[in-house]
């Protein structure tokens, strides 16, 4: 048995990242205005170079955390990845009960529910390798097509006749 490993994108963990650059650059802020300056020992190059150590050090674990908490496994068995308390569950396939979209933050995720548990698996939307996921995803057999149909992007176009005059 083939067993697939797929991980959300960087672009994904810095959605949750990004608040940390927030909390430095308001940290910061904070102190610029609340008049440390008339202290003759406060160096506010020393305040800038703390609130930009934390933002960056609290941005990068955070990125590490949530590459390895959206870890998802896949396999002709089942998928396997952490539910809504952060267990890590294996689910076959033939006891997934539904699959849906789900947005926290604005960050798309997959929920997929089991008839084995009341949690449902957490899968972000936007895992990588994306075309091994859907290669996977099909590979599974005609039991993941719920899963794998939230995952395809469908793309529609619209034909316009440039030939004709518009009118």
């Amino acid at each position: 048995m083939i067993e697939h490993r797929f991980r959300p994108t960087y672009r994904f963990g810095l959605a949750f990242a990004f608040p940390f650059v927030a909390l430095g650059a308001g940290i910061g802020f904070v102190a610029v205005f609340r008049d440390f300056h008339s202290d003759p020992g406060f160096d506010l190059g020393i305040l800038i170079g703390i609130c930009v150590f934390v933002a960056a050090v609290g941005a990068i674990l955070l990125l590490f955390i949530v590459r390895w908490y959206g870890k998802v496994l896949i396999n002709s068995a089942g998928v396997s990845a952490r539910d809504t308390w952060g267990r890590w569950r294996a689910v076959p396939w033939d006891s997934v009960a539904g699959v849906r979209r789900f947005r926290v933050l604005g960050s798309p995720f997959v929920l997929l529910s089991s008839r084995q548990s009341r949690w449902s698996l957490w899968l972000a939307r936007s895992l990588e390798p994306r075309d091994a996921l859907i290669t996977a995803l099909v590979d599974a057999g005609p039991s993941a097509a719920a899963v794998r149909a939230q995952f395809e992007i469908v793309h529609h176009r619209v034909s316009v006749d440039r030939t004709q005059p518009a009118g």
